[in-house]
């Protein structure tokens, strides 16, 4: 496995609300780090999850153009009206009621197999 992946790749609504309401920053580390990381700090959200193998935490990193996309999947309201199970706790939820998550690969695969890409073996995790 590569270092730094995830035990579970699947976000939780409260792990997006961390880096929404940006409890996992250290003010003091921020302050005391270079111009560039500055900068980071003020581009991105962050939260972490649990890494594979030995105990350890992977950040995850929201660009800040995908907040405005990360507050509409999080939004009761707009999870209530696309049919989102109220106790559904994945950001990335299956619809109809679904206690599930969505899986990644499984969408790739079937978006590339709909546009009949090239290789969409190619098209996983290991190879981008």
């Amino acid at each position: 496995m590569p270092e730094g992946e995830v035990s579970w790749p699947w976000l939780t609504l409260s792990e997006w609300q961390e880096a929404a309401d940006g409890r996992r920053l250290n003010s003091t580390a921020i302050s005391a780090g270079t111009d560039l990381e500055k900068h980071l700090f003020c581009e991105f959200k962050i939260t972490y999850q649990t890494g594979k193998g030995n105990n350890h935490l992977v950040p995850i990193l929201f660009p800040t153009d995908t907040i405005i996309g990360m507050q509409r999947l999080a939004d009761p309201m707009v999870r209530h009206f696309a049919g989102i199970h109220d106790a559904n706790v994945y950001a990335f939820h299956n619809s109809k009621h679904s206690m599930d998550h969505v899986r990644g690969w499984h969408s790739i695969h079937r978006v590339s197999s709909d546009v009949k890409i090239q290789c969409p073996e190619l098209l996983n995790p290991t190879e981008m």
